[in-house]
């Protein structure tokens, strides 16, 4: 028998007999953390050799299930590691595309395939843990468990592992849905979000979470299922919010540059919902408080436990959700959200770092209201500015950061940027700032 049909046997003789392939595989990569995806591959292998010609998969079932597969590795190898160097990231698809491919970027490594496709030795592995137990399946339906069984680099927490961080003395804040606890694993400072009135928004942020990683969105570490409600446990970062670093008692010093890399650094991260994303996502609550910093002040968007999976159709809605001072006046008055709505928001976060003001929902006082007059009259901001950086050197970053929030807050919805061309724009004007920098 010529050598690979006999290798062909093998395999096949070991799936029939219902074993596992381990002693075909290269001992080089038959390795513990390797066997699960070895295993995998073993079975698609095994069905494109089915002798019965019409149970073979197509070859695009086949390379849609190889390409989930890969993506699944290389986010859990990113969320052990947290080495996102890999990542393909807003700023260097500016670098090597021209202008006109920035402006709508899209998931060109394989069009139409959903990552939250199954994979069929999930839910065996999800059932080994014993974590379902009676009120956990009271709590967690159907959907959500096949949430689980599709994200590799979630971590089941045991009940005992996240009880000590859930006392009084280690909650730190609330945030609407969830109250917030600082806590230890193993060595690793981390968050713990707890839900305050049920699944529903836990339950979206997982979805959502489940198909996220990038360097600028808050890192899901994993979660619990055994508690009476289900609890997120994320990174932690030191210097908490946005909201908290502009407007607290002790303010922080924050110079120019800082805050050029806050709103250019959370524009990637809106930027990669939007664009760049398995599926497009709404964050729908873009604010301050929900841009998280660590202690080089680099951003993270945080609380997507409002955001939507937006499909090829958009939807209508009658209950509108987000902080009013922050909302789109078009989605108010329509329900109709989109990424512009984001967009909107995020000229009000861009206003609120250059001028170390908080908006308010009212005619007076009104932060937008404001920029938008000076910028109708055609003059210059300069008044509005924080008077820690309206200095003779940033004048000219500090209009420009004000010309592209002005054209964020357009009441024409169609006249916005999207927040890929933001990114850029921001990104840009970094690299301007840099030279400046240099020349002197």
């Amino acid at each position: 028998m010529l050598p690979y049909l006999k290798k062909k046997k093998c395999f096949v003789e070991v799936h029939e007999k219902g074993e596992k392939a381990t002693e075909l595989f290269d001992k080089e990569i038959a390795l513990t953390g390797n066997l699960e995806i070895l295993d995998y591959l073993a079975e698609i292998a095994v069905e494109c050799l089915n002798l019965d010609v019409d149970q073979r998969p197509s070859m695009t079932d086949v390379a849609e299930r190889l390409v989930i597969l890969n993506r699944s590795r290389r986010l859990h190898a990113q969320h052990i590691s947290g080495d996102y160097s890999d990542e393909t990231d807003i700023s260097s698809s500016f670098a090597e595309h021209e202008e006109s491919q920035l402006w709508g970027v899209q998931d060109t490594d394989h069009p139409g395939v959903n990552i939250s496709s199954s994979i069929s030795t999930g839910i065996n592995r999800f059932n080994s843990l014993d974590i379902f137990n009676r009120k956990a399946r009271m709590n967690f339906d159907t959907k959500s468990k096949r949430i689980l069984e599709k994200s590799h680099f979630i971590k089941i927490f045991k009940k005992k592992e996240v009880m000590s961080m859930l006392k009084t003395n280690n909650l730190i804040g609330r945030d609407g849905f969830f109250d917030i606890y600082k806590g230890v694993v193993d060595t690793t400072v981390v968050a713990v979000k707890k839900p305050t009135n049920g699944n529903e928004q836990f339950e979206n942020e997982l979805i959502i979470q489940s198909q996220v990683v990038h360097k600028n969105i808050l890192r899901l570490i994993g979660c619990c299922l055994e508690m009476d409600s289900p609890v997120l446990v994320y990174e932690f970062l030191s210097r908490g919010s946005l909201d908290g670093v502009l407007h607290s008692s002790g303010k922080v010093p924050l110079d120019l540059d800082v805050r050029l890399t806050i709103v250019a650094e959370s524009a990637q991260g809106l930027a990669y919902l939007h664009s760049q994303a398995h599926c497009k996502i709404l964050h729908s609550d873009v604010k301050p408080e929900n841009i998280l910093l660590d202690e080089n002040f680099m951003p993270k968007i945080s609380d997507l436990s409002l955001s939507k999976l937006i499909g090829s159709d958009n939807e209508h809605t009658h209950c509108i959700i987000g902080d009013m001072s922050y909302i789109d006046p078009i989605y108010m008055q329509t329900g109709l959200l989109t990424e512009k709505s984001d967009v909107y928001s995020f000229g009000i976060v861009i206003l609120e770092v250059i001028s170390r003001k908080k908006p308010r929902h009212s005619d007076d006082n009104n932060l937008v209201k404001s920029f938008l007059e000076v910028h109708k009259e055609g003059k210059k901001a300069t008044d509005l500015f924080d008077k820690k950086i309206a200095v003779k050197g940033n004048l000219e970053v500090l209009d420009y950061l004000a010309e592209i929030a002005v054209q964020c807050l357009n009441l024409d919805v169609d006249q916005r940027p999207t927040m890929t061309y933001v990114a850029e724009r921001l990104l840009t004007l970094q690299r301007y700032r840099r030279s400046q920098v240099v020349g002197e």
